[in-house]
């Protein structure tokens, strides 16, 4: 199966200027974990930031929740292709111990498509064989 076949297409970011706090309820009124962070001048993906990088980045060490996220997001973003299979992915997610990658269209344009979660996976793929086993590999380092 294909990442675009599984993935959540919501082909938008939130601002790089964006408050702590503001992205923190943006989480809560969507409840997503993690929100992909833009340059909105340039449209452009800048970082990732988790409701995960919220507590230990900003409210652990006591950051002004009106500073801008960008001052939290994690710069380097992991990705992956609206073509690509899902069995691959799963590896790329197991070696580099992340749970959600950020869907591009494909290698030429690189235009954002959205995002593709563990979660995403779970749901839409799992079949008791392969594709679960991967699933559980993927999520040993967090358990």
């Amino acid at each position: 199966m294909q990442v675009k076949h599984v993935a959540t297409h919501k082909p938008e970011f939130i601002d790089a200027t964006t408050s702590i706090q503001a992205v923190a309820e943006i989480m809560r009124e969507t409840g997503c974990g993690c929100l992909p962070v833009g340059d909105d001048s340039k449209q452009k993906l800048v970082g990732i930031v988790t409701d995960r990088d919220i507590v230990l980045k900003a409210v652990a060490q006591g950051k002004d929740l009106g500073a801008k996220v960008s001052d939290i997001a994690t710069e380097k973003v992991f990705y992956c292709f609206e073509d690509d299979d899902i069995s691959d992915i799963l590896h790329n997610m197991k070696q580099h111990q992340i749970q959600r990658l950020v869907v591009l269209k494909d290698q030429s344009s690189k235009q954002f498509r959205g995002m593709i979660t563990l979660s995403d996976i779970a749901k839409k793929c799992t079949d008791g064989g392969a594709m679960s086993e991967g699933i559980a590999q993927c999520c040993k380092p967090y358990h």
